[in-house]
């Protein structure tokens, strides 16, 4: 039994290294503390920035880049611990519309 724990655990961190995880799905529950999600939220953001190319295209060093990671996380758990997350998506996308439609015409 040990054994097969101790397989399956290597199964898993052997694909997560391989793959682009989604880390906020990974490793957090409705339980989670708050740093857990920042910690999850933090390097989900930071894998899919590096796996796009854009982790460090605005020419900001290291400190600069983890600072916007940080805040990018920390306005998005804001959001979703207010509820307004789907509100914000929404709202977002009505203006993108209006304003691509207005170019349009």
């Amino acid at each position: 039994m040990r054994y097969r724990l101790i397989a399956a655990l290597f199964a898993v961190v052997e694909v997560c290294a391989c793959n682009n995880i989604d880390f906020n799905t990974l490793l957090l529950n409705e339980n989670s503390s708050s740093t857990a999600k920042l910690n999850a939220c933090m390097l989900n953001e930071i894998n899919s920035r590096a796996a796009n190319g854009t982790l460090f295209t605005s020419g900001l060093g290291v400190k600069a880049t983890a600072e916007d990671v940080a805040n990018d996380c920390i306005r998005k758990l804001t959001l979703q611990s207010m509820g307004l997350n789907e509100t914000a998506v929404n709202n977002a996308t009505n203006f993108i519309n209006s304003i691509k439609n207005a170019a349009q015409n």
